[in-house]
């Protein structure tokens, strides 16, 4: 065996090929005769398929239904109100005349408590240095407000002298003339209010 692979290793180029154009005729002579000839060759049918359009539906559109017009309801008549008949105010001639004569005496009251209390405040009544200096006059109304017991509650410069420094004097004046004579029993339980007039001049 070894020595025919060796005999195999030792065949030259040329031999190799003689030897394999011998075995390709001897595969020729043992093959069966095949006529290239005879082979059928396909005929082409030509076949027409016609295919039916289908025609689209044509859909009529459906007709709204018309809404019916709903009645508008009929407002009810409002009924009238009815006046009120009011009786007739009786005026009592003497209740309005005792009334005037009350306001009357109040108000009289107060103007003579005003005087009293204007009294007793220009008795405090000092002189600025500095509106001395500067020639400064003028005048000063004081609203004083009182209450049920006849105590100052509040105190303000109802219209100023143009000075402020005359208006603030004019407030002191009515601090350090406090308390004040006690008003009338016709004010008593009352609340009310005095205006006192203060005058700065230089002689």
């Amino acid at each position: 065996m070894n020595a025919l692979i060796k005999n195999k290793k030792n065949f030259s180029l040329s031999e190799t090929l003689i030897l394999s154009v011998l075995f390709h005729a001897a595969l020729l002579l043992v093959m069966p005769k095949n006529n290239v000839l005879d082979i059928d060759i396909p005929v082409e049918l030509k076949i027409d398929i016609l295919l039916e359009e289908k025609k689209p539906e044509i859909i009529s559109p459906r007709k709204k239904p018309i809404p019916k017009p709903t009645p508008k309801p009929i407002p009810e008549p409002i009924p009238e109100p009815i006046a009120k008949q009011v009786a007739p105010e009786i005026i009592d001639n003497k209740n309005i005349q005792s009334n005037s004569n009350k306001v009357r005496v109040i108000k009289n009251s107060i103007d003579e408590y005003s005087a009293k209390i204007t009294i007793a405040i220009k008795k405090q009544q000092k002189y600025p240095r500095m509106a001395l200096n500067r020639n400064w006059q003028g005048s000063v109304i004081i609203e004083l407000k009182f209450n049920k017991n006849g105590t100052v509650i509040s105190s303000k410069v109802k219209k100023s002298s143009g000075h402020k420094i005359l208006d603030k004097e004019a407030l002191n004046m009515t601090k350090r003339a406090m308390p004040f004579p006690m008003p009338p029993k016709i004010l008593k339980s009352k609340i009310f209010t005095v205006v006192v007039p203060i005058t700065f001049t230089l002689k």
